[in-house]
């Protein structure tokens, strides 16, 4: 099964990179659209946006890490660019 994903003009087959300021304004748009739904999960208190993208993007080099290697089928959907 090739891996890929679905843009607006189609299907892609060729891996996005993991770029950190993406996912800071993807993460920055979802909680401000959901905003209503956070303040109650979080009874009102603010949440650090900041905190937040930093564990989300540490996490997934981590999950890019540990299935770098594997079988085909247990790649994940993005690469990071190594140095």
């Amino acid at each position: 099964m090739q891996k890929g994903y679905l843009t607006e003009s189609g299907y892609e087959t060729e891996l996005p990179f993991l770029d950190f300021d993406c996912l800071k304004i993807e993460i920055e748009n979802f909680y401000l659209n959901n905003r209503v739904l956070f303040d109650k999960l979080t009874n009102g208190d603010d949440m650090s946006i900041s905190a937040t993208v930093d564990e989300v993007f540490l996490r997934l080099i981590r999950d890019y890490a540990q299935y770098k290697g594997q079988p085909e089928e247990k790649l994940l959907n993005y690469k990071l660019a190594e140095a």
